[in-house]
Formats: structure tokens, C-alpha cells, sequence
């Protein structure tokens, strides 16, 4: 999986799960992410456009390389202990791990109504 890919899914992952929690939970009179007043002392980013406050994802990427006897060699995404991408094993070999450290702001739908 490529890193854009990665980074695209979970974005898109985040809405969908935020939207069915929204859609869950609205006969309960609860709310996922209700529209708030700018008086509650949010001091994160704000969206310029809606004036509503976003989240922040937070990724912390390490992406591999690997090169080996028994392996062409691969380069993958490792992500909290899970492999993604093309591995190998070998008795010998060379590898390198790069840490990618990034926030993407995200606008949440946000639940209206009673």
C-alpha cells in the first residue's frame, strides 16, 4: 500500500465511522461531534469557511526498506506493529526504517438538530 493510499483510507475511515456513530446514536438524543458555540474556548484550528473548529489526525509513519540473499528486497509501511507493503525474509541483508511525523487537519460532520 502506498503512503497516499494509507493516509486516504484512513481519512475517509474517520468520516464514515464519525457519520454511522452520528447515525447510531440519534434516536438515543445523544450527539458524535456536535455543533458547539465559539464560547466554549476551543483553541485548536478552525475551519476559515464554517467557522467550526477541526480535528487533528495525527500519523506517525515508519516506512521500510528492506534488501536481503532471499529476497528481491521490498519497501513497505509499518504502522504500529503492521506490516503493509511487499516483505521478505533473509539471513542477510541490509534494511532502513524512515519515520514520517505529520498532522492533517480534519473537518467532522458535524450533528444538527434535536
Amino acid at each position: 500500500m502506498e503512503l497516499d493510499e494509507f493516509v486516504a483510507e484512513v481519512l475517509k475511515q474517520i468520516v464514515a465511522g464519525v457519520k454511522k456513530a452520528q447515525d447510531d446514536v440519534a434516536g438515543c438524543g445523544a450527539k458524535v461531534n456536535p455543533s458547539m458555540p465559539s464560547s466554549t474556548g476551543h483553541s485548536g484550528p478552525w475551519d476559515s469557511d464554517t467557522g467550526t473548529g477541526v480535528q487533528l489526525v495525527d500519523f506517525d509513519v515508519a516506512l521500510t526498506t528492506s534488501e536481503g540473499t532471499r529476497t528481491k528486497g521490498g519497501v513497505g509501511i509499518l504502522i504500529a506493529g503492521i506490516g503493509l507493503g511487499s516483505q521478505g525474509q533473509s539471513e542477510s541483508g541490509i534494511s532502513s526504517v524512515s519515520r514520517i511525523r505529520f498532522s492533517v487537519p480534519l473537518l467532522l460532520p458535524i450533528s444538527r438538530g434535536g
